[in-house]
Parts: C-alpha cells; structure tokens; sequence
C-alpha cells in the first residue's frame, strides 16, 4: 500500500536500533490517518519503526484519535 501525501520517511540505524522514523503530518484527516497507521503497524515485520504524528490544530479530533488509538505513535 503506498504511503498518503504528508508521510515523510527518513531511515537510520543508531544505538536505539532503529530502522525507520515516520514522520505524518496532518490536519482534518482523521479516517484516513487512521487507516494509515492502521497500515504501517500492520506492515511492521522485523523491521523497527518510531512514528511521529504532526498535527495541526484539526477540528476533526485527530488528535485524540492517534492518543486513544496509538500510542506507541508519538504526536
């Protein structure tokens, strides 16, 4: 499934062993950024991935979608 306009990607491999860090900003797009993190932790395999969700001020309750729904996502 390929990623939604918004979804920057950027891969490092620290002392955290982190593979991948996510970066998603949004605003007013609760649906659909719920079926992309949705998505992404479904995909994760054996690959070790940080997302960091970027909101701006959505009136739609995005926001508290993402506290309620994911938190290992960080917003």
């Amino acid at each position: 499934m390929p990623l939604a306009p918004g979804f920057l990607v950027a891969a490092r491999n620290d002392n955290m062993h982190m593979d991948l860090s996510i970066i998603i900003v949004s605003y007013n797009v609760k649906d659909k950024l719920r079926e992309n993190l949705r998505a992404l932790y479904a995909s994760q395999g054996d690959l070790h991935f940080e997302v960091f969700v970027v909101d701006n001020a959505s009136a739609d309750g995005s926001a508290e979608m993402v506290r309620n729904e994911w938190p290992r996502a960080k917003l």
